[in-house]
């Protein structure tokens, strides 16, 4: 009976580890401040929607549309913008554990890169 016992409090704290290991869904409305390392390009704000199915991040950030993945803390996703030019910008970070932050890098071909911050709304 004791080893029975000792198998169940193991599975239990084994899937207790499973269960925190997965964040929040990224399905929400995000706040993007975006700081480039050359000061002098100004810095950029945007209202963002995400949609998370699964490992799959879409969405939209203002004009721009939005794909990407999300794998474990790591929040990988590319924007495109609107306009005449359909510029894309990479942005890479890490979730929170409260999955309500992102803060990363980013690149934009051309212009640099610089550091960025998502707020969960």
């Amino acid at each position: 009976m004791k080893d029975f016992r000792s198998v169940c409090i193991a599975a239990g704290v084994v899937a207790a580890l499973a269960i925190a290991v997965v964040h929040a869904d990224m399905t929400a409305h995000w706040e993007l401040h975006a700081d480039f390392d050359d000061r002098s390009i100004p810095g950029a704000f945007a209202e963002c929607m995400l949609k998370q199915d699964g490992e799959r991040l879409t969405g939209r950030c203002e004009d721009a549309t939005l794909a990407g993945e999300v794998k474990g803390d790591a929040v990988t996703w590319r924007v495109t913008l609107g306009g005449v030019t359909h510029d894309t910008v990479v942005f890479t970070g890490m979730l929170d554990d409260d999955g309500a932050v992102v803060l990363g890098r980013f690149t934009y071909a051309g212009r640099g890169g610089g550091s960025f911050l998502a707020l969960k709304r």
